[in-house]
């Protein structure tokens, strides 16, 4: 419990560049999971195969997305606790 409350007084320590991205990486996540979503269920599409791939690929892509933003972020805070 200790290193959780850790984590999360240092999230909300970060630098506001890091914090945004990070936010952003999210946010872009949940948009593509989300049309993910309505492209499976086939609210925009008949459900067609190019439909069907489109929404697999949609549904992969969010985890690339966090890991590149995560690993952006941490450079970034990194960079800015050295300057301080």
């Amino acid at each position: 419990m200790k290193t959780i409350k850790a984590v999360y007084r240092r999230m909300l320590g970060m630098c506001p560049a890091a914090w945004r991205i990070f936010l952003v990486s999210l946010q872009l996540s949940c948009a593509l999971l989300f049309a993910s979503l309505l492209l499976h269920t086939g609210v925009f599409a008949a459900g067609d195969h190019a439909a069907k791939q489109l929404a697999a690929a949609l549904y992969e892509l969010p985890q690339s997305v966090l890991l590149i933003g995560l690993l952006v972020s941490v450079c970034l805070e990194d960079i800015c606790s050295r300057r301080s």
